[in-house]
């Protein structure tokens, strides 16, 4: 996967490199039949949903429900799309290479910029929590190491600036 769509949480990072080759491959395979796209698509469907729930079971842990709950609606605006391939699918009998191609970007580009940003902030608290256990008495401290700070500040501008500036 395009390194700079890491979020530097493994299970995540996997999900989403996962989501985006099923969604690559809707948009540039010739299925030989309905029935082998509509299991492509139920693959992402349930993928997907899976991906959400863990994203946003983590995104709970340190989070305002506020920030959660806006996080989410995006969520339910990608699963609105799968949805609409879906009923393009059933209605045409073939996939939209089209509509697969945009849902694909829209992932990618939520990943680069919405995941990475909430997910820095969730890296960035749960080492503050680490870092306070830390500095409490050796008699009360966990015997692991505090986790390093994958994703900086410096990264998620440089991404951002890679998006929207012309090269």
């Amino acid at each position: 996967m395009d390194n700079m769509l890491l979020c530097n949480f493994d299970a995540i990072d996997r999900q989403h490199e996962r989501i985006l080759d099923l969604l690559k491959h809707m948009a540039t395979a010739d299925f030989p039949d309905q029935e082998t796209a509509v299991a492509c698509l139920q693959e992402l469907k349930t993928t997907t949903l899976e991906h959400f729930d863990q994203e946003e079971t983590l995104l709970c842990t340190v989070l305002s429900k506020d920030e959660v709950d806006n996080h989410s609606k995006l969520h339910q605006d990608f699963e609105s799309r799968i949805v609409a391939l879906m009923q393009y699918l059933a209605r045409n009998r073939m996939m939209n290479r089209m509509l697969a191609a945009s849902t694909a970007k829209w992932y990618r580009d939520h990943v680069l910029v919405e995941d990475k940003a909430i997910l820095a902030k969730v890296r960035l608290k749960l080492d503050l929590k680490e870092n306070d256990r830390e500095a409490r008495p050796a008699a009360t401290r966990p015997a692991t190491e505090p986790q390093q700070v994958k994703t900086t500040l410096f990264d998620i501008v440089g991404a951002l600036r890679r998006l929207w500036l012309p090269s």
